[in-house]
């Protein structure tokens, strides 16, 4: 165990350290169907696993086991309850798809932690960047709704490298690339942002540098660094105000109507008494409905959700879902708020364990900065997780049809980090020790 901790990663930033392996991984994720590069993940990910299996418990985020475990108990639900077959694998792949991000990304930092996968992860995000933008030239006359959707490929990811990447260069001055290149990188990152137009996008990477800038080394926190983070917030809005004027009335409408709806969307008590009513508010209605069902149970399901395959009753349900095999049942299987979802699917004490790890793993990243002084790493991690939450509650999260591997990739380079530095913090203390014996 000692030897593994004792593989020190990521002291040398070259240009010739970008794990190629992990970029071709992402290119397959391009070219193949979703389910065939989640099947992909799947194979090579339990290669990996078998291999560094008596390390995960040491390098896996906290709760993870727990939560994977976890799943017999709804799966089990759900084959006594009858669920149909087709739902029971749909639900259970939208599971693993959150899990096996973490436990993909793990394994794969321990496989190629002599690389810079810091610079990998911003190299690949550059490289979607362009890819995004190639393939939204042809859409300049189709209207912006559909250029919108062209840029918003993977925008989940650049909600959690944009605050690293900002940060990182006005807190350490470090070069990823050279200076001017990076400049142009975090142009080019905020204009996709700016123009996709996403709300959670938006406001998780303002969130995400708030909280990385706020968790930062005190000594780090000095006139100039504040300078410089007033200067790219007020740059942001700048921009912001700038996209509002260019872009088209129909789609700035309901962008705003959208701001504006935001905490009647966090609200349950909202009445639907319409179609229309459930249409202009609809994640509030969805969590409305969920909060319905969840009353309804008895004791059981709500301790324990309908399980695996459950489906969540809806009065209304969108015309998108037409053709699908639970749309004539009057119900949908997830809700965009990924935590309402969990709480009728694997009920109150799935919810809990869920909850967990995002709190176990903020407290971790807490008191190892308390006890060790190990800033920058530390508040990346709880920048992290806290965006998570946020993204699990507006748009499912870690509990969706698709893997975010990129999130995986990034909260194990962090997990890594932070032990490597426990790690030669207690042999510096260890040596001492001796020394003074």
């Amino acid at each position: 165990m000692n030897k593994e901790v004792n593989c020190l990663i990521l002291e040398n930033y070259t240009r010739k350290n970008i794990c190629w392996w992990i970029v071709l991984l992402f290119f397959l994720q391009i070219i193949l169907t979703t389910n065939s590069f989640l099947v992909l993940c799947f194979f090579f990910s339990t290669l990996l696993t078998i291999k560094y299996i008596k390390f995960l418990k040491y390098y896996l985020p906290k709760g993870i086991l727990l939560y994977i475990l976890w799943a017999i108990i709804p799966l089990i639900i759900g084959l006594l309850n009858g669920n149909e077959y087709r739902d029971i694998i749909r639900t259970m792949s939208y599971f693993f798809n959150g899990v096996m991000a973490l436990l993909f990304g793990t394994v794969l930092v321990l496989k190629f932690k002599n690389y810079d996968l810091w610079k990998t992860i911003l190299f690949i995000q550059v490289l979607f960047t362009f890819w995004c933008f190639i393939i939204a030239v042809p859409q300049l006359g189709s209207g912006y709704n559909d250029l919108r959707q062209a840029l918003s490929v993977d925008i989940a990811s650049l909600e959690f490298i944009f605050p690293v990447f900002v940060l990182d260069k006005i807190s350490d001055n470090r070069n990823y690339f050279n200076k001017k290149i990076d400049v142009f990188i975090i142009i080019l990152f905020l204009v996709r942002i700016l123009l996709c137009l996403s709300r959670t996008t938006i406001i998780g990477a303002l969130v995400g540098c708030l909280i990385y800038y706020y968790f930062l080394d005190n000594r780090k926190k000095n006139v100039k660094l504040f300078k410089r983070v007033v200067f790219i917030t007020f740059f942001i809005l700048f921009a912001v105000y700038t996209i509002l004027t260019l872009v088209p009335d129909n789609v700035i409408e309901p962008f705003v109507s959208k701001f504006s709806n935001i905490f009647s969307e966090m609200s349950t008590k909202e009445t639907f008494a319409s179609y229309s009513d459930a249409l202009a508010n609809w994640r509030g209605y969805e969590n409305n409905a969920a909060i319905i069902q969840w009353n309804n149970y008895d004791l059981f399901s709500k301790l324990f959700g309908n399980g695996f395959g459950g489906l969540i009753k809806m009065k209304y349900i969108s015309s998108l879902w037409s053709g699908m095999n639970f749309y004539d049942k009057g119900a949908i299987p997830f809700l965009h708020n990924g935590f309402f979802t969990i709480l009728c699917i694997e009920g109150i004490i799935g919810l809990i364990i869920f909850i967990r790890i995002f709190v176990k793993n903020i407290i971790y990243a807490i008191r190892v900065r308390k006890y060790y002084g190990i800033y920058n790493e530390t508040a990346k991690y709880i920048m992290l997780f806290v965006l998570m939450i946020l993204n699990t509650y507006v748009t499912r999260g870690l509990f969706a049809s698709e893997m975010y591997l990129s999130w995986g990739i990034i909260i194990g380079v962090c997990n890594y980090e932070i032990k490597l530095k426990m790690n030669k913090l207690k042999n510096q203390n260890l040596n001492l020790n001796h020394q003074r014996v």
